[in-house]
């Protein structure tokens, strides 16, 4: 465990593992989520599966050289076949199977583009599936554009904390944001929505000639697995769009944070086009400068939060429900 983080590292969640596009019929990848080694693959059927990687005959990683065979996955060792269940069904030159041959399998969700893979901490099933973002598959919206991922030294609950966080909006982002205030902040078992009115910095040109821009962020957040943020930005023109954002825990002390983004699509194709690669450079210089914050900050159990931070105390309450021992639980202090 991370000393800068005395909380369990692995809460309970959906997280990805994979785009829907990297993985077509037949296709295998080794993956790494909460510490444990996985194989993720589809088969014939188009399902995704996942299974831990390991074979149960001599510990081959089913990941590295594993091939599909209708929805069973063949190990690349000694061609044992292990089913979507995880139970080994066949076995070379063998009549008979190990009654003890299988290995765990996971609950999969493929919901707007990504591969998601349900973990919990006791093996318990999944409370929640995370709805389908809005305006993924819409053709009012520019095809979703995903980014290059980060690897944080960090812990997985930060990321939605940080999406409620309008003091570090302003000072660390202020080249986006002049000033921001939470208008709501509401939970729904496992979800979490904040809402927050904003002046923004993006288009300064047009505050030179007497115009304030100014608009909304929406941010949902379902478990600690995705955070998706909606901006409706007031420019003169009216500009609409979204980053998602999915945070995988990788081990005790890493996190990969993946990312797509996408536009409300505007009547002009070439106005459509330079927003939606203003949206990338915007989304990617944010988390360049969380970055390094999140590798190199600290947990603090009871935070000195001040007013205008309370939304920041809300998250943590919230937070508590993924942990099975409640061991994440943080008050603001006076």
């Amino acid at each position: 465990m991370d000393p800068r983080y005395p909380i369990a590292p692995f809460p309970e969640g959906w997280f990805r593992v994979a785009w829907e596009h990297e993985l077509g019929r037949g296709g295998v990848l080794p993956r790494r989520v909460c510490g444990r080694d996985l194989v993720v693959y589809r088969g014939a059927s188009g399902r995704v599966h996942v299974l831990d990687a390991f074979c149960p005959h001599v510990g081959a990683h089913l990941g590295h050289g594993g091939r599909v065979q209708g929805e069973r996955i063949v190990c690349p060792f000694h061609g044992w076949e292990i089913d979507c269940s995880g139970r080994c069904v066949h076995v070379p030159l063998a009549p008979k199977v190990p009654p003890r041959a299988r290995i765990a399998g996971y609950p999969v969700a493929e919901v707007s583009g990504a591969v998601l893979v349900y973990v919990h901490p006791d093996g318990a099933p999944p409370r929640w599936t995370p709805a389908p973002l809005e305006g993924w598959n819409d053709p009012a919206w520019t095809r979703p554009q995903v980014l290059t991922p980060w690897r944080v030294r960090t812990h997985v609950q930060e990321f939605g904390e940080n999406g409620v966080d309008l003091g570090h909006a302003v000072f660390l982002h202020d080249h986006i944001t002049r000033a921001a205030q939470t208008e709501l902040v509401e939970a729904d078992g496992p979800v979490l929505r904040h809402r927050s009115r904003h002046h923004y910095r993006v288009f300064a040109p047009l505050e030179w000639l007497g115009k304030r821009v100014e608009g909304t962020l929406e941010t949902r957040i379902d478990g600690f697995g995705r955070v998706a943020a909606h901006a409706r930005v007031d420019a003169g023109i009216q500009v609409e769009n979204r980053v998602v954002f999915y945070p995988t825990p990788i081990d005790d002390e890493w996190v990969e944070l993946a990312a797509a983004v996408f536009l409300r699509r505007h009547p002009s194709w070439l106005l459509t086009r330079l927003l939606q690669a203003k949206s990338v450079r915007e989304a990617i210089k944010t988390i360049d400068q969380d970055a390094p914050i999140w590798s190199n900050k600290r947990y603090v159990r009871r935070p000195l939060l001040v007013a205008g931070e309370e939304a920041m105390g809300h998250y943590r309450r919230w937070a508590r429900q993924f942990y099975p021992d409640a061991d994440a639980s943080a008050e603001p202090s006076a």
